[in-house]
């Protein structure tokens, strides 16, 4: 009797040994891929996966946080699956959250989750969504070639006249109608793109004062509470913790007034109204593919237009400069604008960045991640499932373009994209030019910036 019983307790502790042992190989291969990732646990959470946890914390994988540590935010927050109470979740800071099952003791759902985290100190308000972009596996040789299809090639002559040939042309529409973007290298002087991201970094420097100042807010300390509920002002919104957008400062707008005229032989300076990039703006917003119908559209005598066959000029936005400080993590996948409806059309909102980083060498600092296709309901619509085969097929359309300044990616702004983590010492601002339809009022529906101007 007590034998069996001795059997019985060695093989209970032999499975519950194999049970960490897989729980471990599991969280390790589904945690985000962090060198170190902090993580808290909320509520009651299985034997095994506690003891698995708690090794992986001693190996130095995982960062465990206790759940009364209200001062730490946490990147990841580890719920028990049969915590009924999962409305109070925002109160935590974290960035995902994933849920441990009943049916295996850890097992990561991948769930999606509007979750924010509270410890920004201007407000969030893009939801954070597709947390399992966290499980991606990346693949170098497939990456390389979706860079030889997206990238436009142009002759030394094109570059050093600011130009497009027709080939090249075609090629870049083609190239955003079919995989939602283009890269088009030396577009810009690199001496232009410097200098304008230099500006773009003092308007931050002095908008991170005035912040101090007015509001006695700490952008670069994401983890200092809050003495009052900010919003977004009129010139800069938050992203996410460490990452922020700006438009319109000082030492920008002062630069778009006056910019520069071209060298002789060398690419122009950067600009939102280079000519043959909004021609290729113009063309792929208003394609005319059956001319013989064309003939009837009547409505285009109205509202300045000249009569059917003619094409519109897209809105140019104010430049602007998306910086991200280093510790900036991964932002969430997320689309810039919705479908209009669930039939295939042109883009309304094209967006065009040009990172603005002069050591380019220096990889960590990251730039943007899109997925090819995505910007197709009838692809994206694969991908936003929690199981496997979504997962794969976001592997398979990750694309990473590393640009150097002066070269510029183009895109449909519903294409699925985020932002990479800054890991490095420096800030990364990406400078940016928003073109859209005429009809689509974004400075009406845009819902990232405030009316009180920080700068006045």
């Amino acid at each position: 009797m007590f034998e069996n019983s001795d059997e019985e307790d060695s093989s209970e502790g032999e499975e519950e040994e194999e049970n960490v042992d897989q729980i471990c190989e599991d969280i390790s291969k589904r945690l985000p891929r962090f060198k170190t990732i902090r993580l808290r646990i909320v509520g009651e959470t299985p034997v095994a996966a506690a003891l698995a946890l708690k090794r992986l914390d001693s190996a130095g994988r995982i960062d465990l946080v206790d759940e009364d540590d209200t001062c730490i935010y946490s990147d990841v927050i580890v719920r028990g699956y049969d915590d009924d109470d999962c409305k109070d979740y925002e109160m935590f800071k974290a960035f995902k959250i994933l849920h441990i099952s009943s049916k295996r003791p850890f097992r990561v759902t991948k769930e999606t989750t509007n979750a924010v985290p509270n410890c920004s100190p201007l407000a969030f308000k893009t939801k954070l969504f597709l947390s399992h972009h966290f499980f991606i596996e990346t693949n170098h040789e497939r990456e390389k070639e979706w860079m030889r299809k997206i990238t436009i090639v142009r002759s030394c002559r094109e570059c050093a006249e600011g130009i497009l040939s027709e080939s090249a042309k075609t090629q870049a529409l083609r190239n955003l109608r079919e995989y939602g973007l283009c890269v088009i290298p030396r577009l810009f002087s690199k001496s232009s793109v410097l200098e304008l991201s230099s500006l773009a970094l003092a308007d931050m420097k002095q908008a991170l004062e005035r912040l101090r100042k007015l509001d006695d807010i700490d952008l670069l300390d994401p983890n200092v509470a809050l003495k009052k509920a900010v919003d977004n002002y009129h010139e800069i919104a938050t992203r996410e913790a460490l990452r922020c957008d700006l438009r319109k400062g000082p030492r920008m707008s002062k630069w778009e007034k006056n910019e520069k005229k071209k060298k002789k032989n060398s690419p122009p300076s950067f600009t939102s109204k280079l000519p043959c990039i909004v021609d290729m703006i113009t063309e792929v917003f208003c394609p005319i593919q059956r001319p013989d119908l064309e003939v009837g559209n009547w409505g285009k005598w109205n509202f300045g237009s000249h009569g059917p066959g003619t094409k519109t000029m897209p809105c140019i936005g104010k430049m602007g400069s998306v910086i991200s400080f280093p510790g900036s993590r991964s932002q969430a996948i997320h689309a810039d604008t919705p479908h209009l409806f669930s039939v295939p059309l042109p883009p309304h909102y094209v967006n065009m960045f040009c990172p603005g980083v002069e050591n380019v060498q220096d990889v960590r600092i990251g730039q943007t991640a899109f997925f090819a296709k995505t910007h197709r309901l009838s692809e994206s619509s694969k991908m936003v499932s929690s199981n496997d085969e979504s997962v794969k097929r976001l592997e398979e359309a990750l694309v990473r373009p590393h640009l150097e300044p002066g070269d510029a990616v183009f895109f449909d702004t519903r294409i699925l994209h985020f932002g990479t983590p800054n890991t490095g010492k420096e800030w990364r601002p990406i400078l940016y030019v928003n073109y859209t339809q005429p009809w689509f009022a974004r400075e009406r529906t845009d819902k990232n910036w405030g009316r009180t101007s920080l700068f006045e």
